[in-house]
């Protein structure tokens, strides 16, 4: 059977994109939230309120651009607070 490949989980959808994008800012703007200690806030931010060229750069393989890379930062800092980590 020849079927065309399909570029699983990657998405487009603009809406998924204004979601993720909202979460992040969430973060960003929270100072007690543990992933503050991990990434340059900054450049985040920046990456966060405008599309630039970090939007068709892959970060994690060739599926995983902005939006993805927006998701990934939410989970990990919904992880460090779920298992309460301290970085010392």
């Amino acid at each position: 059977m020849e079927r065309r490949k399909s570029p699983y989980p990657k998405t487009h959808n603009p809406t998924y994109l204004s979601a993720v994008r909202k979460l992040l800012l969430n973060i960003l703007n929270e100072p007690s939230s543990p992933l503050l200690q991990l990434i340059n806030v900054e450049a985040v931010r920046s990456m966060a309120e405008f599309e630039d060229d970090n939007f068709s750069r892959p970060w994690f393989g060739q599926l995983m651009t902005g939006p993805q890379l927006f998701a990934y930062l939410y989970q990990v800092n919904a992880w460090l607070r779920e298992y309460n980590v301290v970085i010392k």
